[in-house]
């Protein structure tokens, strides 16, 4: 089960999803309802604190059939062949453009990368 809930405190917005292991947030475990899958800050309190804003884009790798997909905010879906090499280097180039990985999942012959870019 995945539900919003925003810290009326820092102004972030979490996404929070149900555990029944033993849920961990930033490496300890944690009393609250389910492990943080998403966390980002949406606006700026009123006490004029600084809060960091995202971007984020994903890429995804189907290894054994050599596709990489690659979605950024404000560009159409980019969609090509490529083994290792490329990967690294669309990494690299988004790297190079102020994106980091936030996270990233595997599972069989596939991996998926979630981007951020503070804006």
């Amino acid at each position: 089960m995945r539900w919003l809930t925003v810290d009326r405190r820092t102004g972030c917005l979490r996404i929070l999803q149900r555990s029944f292991s033993p849920p961990f947030l930033n490496g300890t475990p944690s009393k609250g309802h389910g492990a943080v899958l998403f966390s980002c800050c949406l606006w700026q309190p009123a006490d004029g604190a600084m809060m960091f804003r995202y971007e984020f884009g994903i890429v995804e790798w189907l290894w054994d059939l050599e596709t990489i997909r690659v979605n950024m905010p404000g560009s159409d879906e980019l969609k090509f062949s490529g083994s290792y090499d490329e990967v690294v280097a669309v990494l690299s180039e988004l790297g190079g453009q102020g994106w980091d990985v936030a996270t990233c999942a595997a599972n069989g012959n596939w991996l998926f990368w979630t981007l951020r870019r503070q804006r």
